[in-house]
């Protein structure tokens, strides 16, 4: 499965949009976010808030659930890791 960051970065480039095009489309759309935001959400595993996701699918047109579909499980992996990481840390202190 294709990372979440990866599929918008991808999306935004085919549209033709740059970073500051995107989130100008955004706020029009009533949604405010910052170029340093999209750059986390793109390359460096940021999992945008459900509505920021939402607003990125259609403005992209991006499938929606396909989009949460890879948010999710992404969180899922991310908390995984997290806890894991955890509980390596318990066991050998």
């Amino acid at each position: 499965m294709k990372k979440l960051g990866c599929t918008i970065y991808d999306k935004r480039l085919i549209q033709g949009y740059t970073m500051r095009e995107l989130i100008m489309i955004m706020e029009k759309n009533g949604i405010k976010i910052s170029p340093t935001y999209i750059n986390k959400i793109e390359k460096h595993s940021e999992i945008p808030a459900p509505d920021v996701l939402a607003q990125l699918a259609r403005d992209l047109e991006l499938d929606g659930k396909e989009l949460f579909k890879i948010a999710t499980q992404e969180k899922i992996d991310q908390l995984t890791r997290k806890v894991k990481d955890l509980y390596v840390w318990e066991v050998y202190r």
